[in-house]
């Protein structure tokens, strides 16, 4: 088939359409459902939940030692599910208006493919990731995607020291990603096949000071109206770290455990399957623009996207039970900057927390992505905004103008 005719039968889908479908392609023999994870968990205990895995991974039942860690569990774990994330690392790209902004939210979904698959014995290690490597693949044919336009990215190899540009420095040289291969097998021009010297590939991880395996990672890209535009990820473990008594990791061994998923950015796949040049306006997010633009005379693009881009994060933790007095420190830095822009955003346009406008976004927001927890959760989500506004007005380390633009937004006045 030629790669317009392919491309030609590409059929559109919203969100609702594109998760049905990742639930129901076949998964890794034993895959069960599980439910998200809470924005706020163990898995990430200096953030809001990032990425697909550590919620499941850390749970009581779910690893052993004394402590939560990342690199042993107690059992194997096959799960699949549709995961909500927050990324605060995407953040500046959301705010700064760079040329890479179409392609970031805020708030943002990520699906299996595989299934989750962690086996208690390396013995399975090229099984499960062929396996995961095909089931994209064969997921991609399902929705006509070009088999063409598909590049992937992967670690050519090297010495530890480079390929993570210092950050480890003890002597060790890690291989080219051994499933190269696998990429040919499934359909993956050679030429297509992108090779990469840096973390993005090479998974050298240490989160939240906690030991983690590492291994290999594709970053899987889709040629998108004329650009590459990555829209899924597969990561293989296979390697897990040495310390020394001051716990600084001094050398890699051999993973004792056999770990592979892949994985889908939902909405950055809906750009390519409804011919989008904008995440911004796939199905679950472009009417809180259209609702703003409407209501808000004048509002500058960039400033309607800051509003949308905070309300949607906001509204996600303090419905997962994420008040302010419940945040470590770390966790209220990256809340800060989202009740910070949110202020700032009504500020600037005279509105006022009461404003009907600001109930409709939350309101907005849950029946698209058809969450009961986050409408039934706005009246706290109103309460606890106005008592960040207060704390914000009471800044005594912000310029007095500025304290007293933040207690205007608590007046009362008409809404719209």
């Amino acid at each position: 088939m030629l790669a317009r005719e392919r491309e030609s039968k590409i059929k559109p889908v919203n969100f609702f359409e594109l998760k049905k479908k990742l639930e129901n392609f076949p998964k890794y023999p034993g895959t069960v459902v599980v439910k998200p994870g809470p924005m706020i968990n163990e898995g990430y205990p200096s953030n809001f939940n990032l990425s697909f895995a550590y919620y499941e991974w850390t749970r009581e039942e779910g690893q052993t030692g004394p402590s939560k860690q990342y690199i042993s569990f107690a059992g194997e774990m096959f799960y699949t599910k549709c995961q909500p994330c927050i990324r605060p690392q995407d953040w500046r790209s959301v705010v700064e208006n760079g040329e890479n902004k179409y392609r970031y939210l805020s708030y943002f979904h990520m699906a299996d493919i595989s299934g989750l698959i962690a086996r208690m014995d390396s013995k399975y290690r090229k099984e499960i990731g062929v396996f995961a490597i095909q089931s994209l693949i064969n997921f991609f044919k399902e929705l006509n995607l070009d088999l063409n336009n598909i590049f992937v990215a992967y670690c050519a190899g090297g010495k530890v020291v480079d390929l993570t540009h210092g950050k480890y420095t003890f002597d060790k040289e890690v291989g080219k990603d051994p499933f190269f291969d696998e990429w040919l097998k499934a359909g993956i021009s050679e030429g297509n096949m992108i090779p990469d010297k840096t973390r993005d590939t090479l998974l050298s991880l240490r989160n939240y000071s906690r030991p983690s395996p590492w291994g290999y990672r594709n970053e899987i890209f889709y040629k998108h109206q004329g650009k590459l535009l990555d829209i899924a990820t597969i990561e293989h473990l296979c390697f897990e770290p040495v310390f020394d008594e001051k716990m600084n990791t001094i050398d890699i061994n051999d993973y004792r455990h056999a770990f592979s998923i892949s994985a889908t950015g939902v909405e950055r796949l809906l750009m390519v399957l409804n011919d989008l040049d904008d995440v911004r306006k796939v199905d679950i997010v472009s009417p809180l623009y259209d609702l703003v633009n409407s209501q808000i005379e004048a509002i500058d693009p960039s400033d309607a996207d800051i509003l949308v881009q905070t309300i949607r994060p906001i509204q996600a933790i303090i419905a997962d039970g994420g008040l302010w007095k419940t945040l470590n420190s770390r966790r209220k830095e990256i809340a800060r900057a989202f009740y910070m822009e949110f202020a700032n955003i009504l500020n600037k346009y005279n509105l006022v927390i009461d404003d009907k406008i600001i109930t409709d976004l939350f309101l907005l927001n849950a029946d698209l992505l058809k969450e009961d927890r986050y409408k039934n959760a706005i009246p706290t989500i109103m309460a606890e905004l106005k008592e960040r506004i207060v704390s914000l007005g009471n800044n005594k380390d912000l310029p007095i103008e500025v304290r007293e633009n933040y207690k205007k937004i608590l007046e009362s006045k008409d809404g719209f």
